[in-house]
């Protein structure tokens, strides 16, 4: 330092009061090589270096100059011509999460969003919302993620300290579906096909296969009616008489003539 030379103030804070960060991290630094922790003064031009260390589950994400983020990621700089005060934020480091859903049965929604398959850069310990929206037909079984205990039975997500992944797992529904008939053959669903459909069993002599209705509607002409169950059904097959056989038409012979 040149005699009679102008210096002026140099401050490290951290935190909102001058003080750690809420227990995040330290600030220190050194002036012409000279450790300081706090404050010390410096002329214009001094060659100012910046240490951080955050403290065990945090990162150093930024660092200012006057309030200024500055740019430099070497963290140095040279002492400008007015008191300065650096400060460092210290924050909880993020982590990649790849959400997923099996088998296409449904959705996601994250926050209210609802994105399907994709991954998302958050930061840890941050708290979210997780909606699973099953497609019809099907409900909501369980998450699996790589990481225990980060999704609560609410869908309260924690992000975890690492990379991480949240599957939706969802299952196709087993809904009742029955097969009835008012008489002229038989029908039925079998619990093997339920969710997917019922099928007619052969007529009774005489008769033959209608339709498919239910409540009264007609659903189906087809014999075999194969469908998605998305509730409850009862399905009555209709079926009708054969129309009766041709008349014979016998002509009496009464008289021969010659």
């Amino acid at each position: 330092m040149i005699f009679g030379e102008k210096i002026y103030k140099l401050t490290m804070v951290y935190g909102d009061e001058g003080d750690y960060a809420n227990g995040t991290g330290y600030l220190s630094g050194a002036v012409n090589h000279a450790y300081i922790d706090g404050r010390t003064y410096a002329p214009k031009g001094t060659t100012i270096f910046i240490n951080t260390t955050p403290d065990d589950g945090y990162t150093d994400s930024r660092w200012f100059l006057n309030g200024t983020i500055y740019g430099n990621d070497r963290r140095i700089f040279d002492m400008p011509d007015q008191d300065t005060i650096v400060s460092a934020d210290f924050e909880f480091p993020f982590y990649t999460v790849q959400f997923e859903v099996e088998n296409d049965y449904g959705s996601i929604k994250f926050n209210g969003d609802t994105p399907f398959n994709y991954q998302l850069k958050l930061q840890s310990r941050n708290i979210y919302t997780l909606t699973a929206c099953p497609k019809d037909g099907y409900r909501f079984v369980r998450w699996e993620t790589t990481s225990a205990n980060i999704v609560k039975n609410d869908g309260t997500f924690i992000v975890p300290y690492c990379n991480s992944s949240v599957k939706a797992v969802y299952e196709a529904i087993p809904y009742a579906v029955t097969a009835i008939t008012d008489g002229g053959g038989s029908a039925s669903a079998s619990a093997e096909t339920a969710a997917v459909g019922t099928e007619i069993d052969s007529p009774d002599t005489g008769y033959h296969f209608v339709k498919w209705t239910e409540n009264g509607r007609e659903v189906s002409t087809s014999a075999s009616y194969n469908f998605t169950a998305v509730a409850d059904r009862t399905l009555a097959a209709v079926f009708e008489a054969d129309a009766n056989p041709s008349a014979v038409h016998r002509i009496t012979v009464i008289q021969r003539l010659p």
